[in-house]
């Protein structure tokens, strides 16, 4: 694999709260960092990246009639969350969606790429995606087939996602 398709959200809101209590440019520099590791230490394989962020508006709140979409998340944001978005749309070229999520993005772009992508994240809906994967935290590398892709989907279908108020 070539190409890191790096989930930016889950990296804003990680990196926003570790760095809630830090003046704004030890949350920049804690945000390069980290990228700059992530692409020149864990995947050294990798030649080019793309970040993407969640924009406004998402079909899912439209759809979801059972319960409300995220309905049990907090709407609580990390102090630089503005700021650390501004960064990785103008530092790194972060792709910012319209309609639909940050992991749509990622999975149809990964899917458009096959095996020459590596879906950087720590979500679980992901998992759904044939292809190689990498868990920043525990550096894992790993690959799901289109057999566990769906597996892990029709899983998730039954049991439902409690993250995401998503009843089973």
């Amino acid at each position: 694999m070539e190409h890191a398709l790096i989930d930016a959200d889950m990296l804003n809101d990680r990196i926003g709260f570790a760095t809630n209590d830090e003046p704004e440019d030890v949350a920049i520099r804690t945000m390069a960092g980290f990228l700059e590791d992530l692409l020149l230490f864990d995947l050294p394989e990798v030649q080019t990246w793309e970040l993407f962020l969640t924009g406004k508006n998402n079909f899912r709140n439209e759809v979801a009639v059972t319960a409300p979409y995220k309905g049990t998340r907090k709407s609580e944001k990390p102090t630089h969350y503005s700021l650390l978005r501004e960064y990785l749309v103008l530092s790194w070229d972060a792709y910012v969606s319209d309609g639909i999520e940050a992991d749509d993005m990622l999975a149809i772009r990964s899917t458009e790429l096959g095996e020459d992508s590596i879906i950087v994240t720590l979500d679980k809906d992901l998992d759904q995606v044939e292809g190689w994967h990498y868990n920043f935290v525990k550096k894992n590398k790993y690959f799901v087939s289109k057999d566990e892709g769906l597996l892990n989907f029709y899983m998730q279908f039954l049991t439902g996602d409690s993250v995401d108020n998503i009843v089973g």
